[in-house]
């Protein structure tokens, strides 16, 4: 086998370990990978953010809901793949999801509420009064 060849099967190998890791999406380019649907008790949300227009069409979309989440690991290096729960001040689930790109946008009903996000084992954990907070970036380190 060619050198060639070699690089072509070790960076196949590369990007399955990166989708399967939550760094990259599964999505062929120019697919829409955003998430549009509502939770069991009736949240509405949607995730994704990967690629360009993505971002655009979430962004344009973001006044419909009070609640932006951001994933990274540091400033412009984005993950996907986090799992993320978020519950009411009374502790019942108001929605669990794993997002599909950097960003998870969800209309809550004002109150309080508590957000755990995990990675790898790695886990976040913030509370947030809404509508109040609009945007909230957590990084893992």
């Amino acid at each position: 086998m060619r050198k060639s060849g070699y690089l072509r099967i070790l960076s196949f190998i590369v990007l399955i370990v990166l989708v399967e890791m939550g760094i990259l999406p599964a999505v062929a380019p120019g697919q829409e990978a955003v998430l549009r649907a509502k939770s069991q008790p009736g949240i509405s949300y949607m995730t994704g953010g990967v690629g360009l227009e993505e971002r655009e069409a979430m962004k344009k979309e973001a006044r419909n809901y009070n609640l932006w989440l951001e994933f990274a690991i540091s400033a412009g290096n984005y993950l996907s793949g986090v799992k993320v729960r978020i519950k009411d001040a009374k502790g019942n689930v108001v929605l669990e999801e794993k997002s599909t790109g950097p960003w998870l946008l969800a209309s809550l009903p004002e109150g309080k509420y508590l957000i755990n996000a995990k990675i790898r084992q790695q886990g976040l954990t913030t509370s947030v009064d809404v509508p109040a907070a609009k945007k909230i970036t957590l990084t893992w380190k």
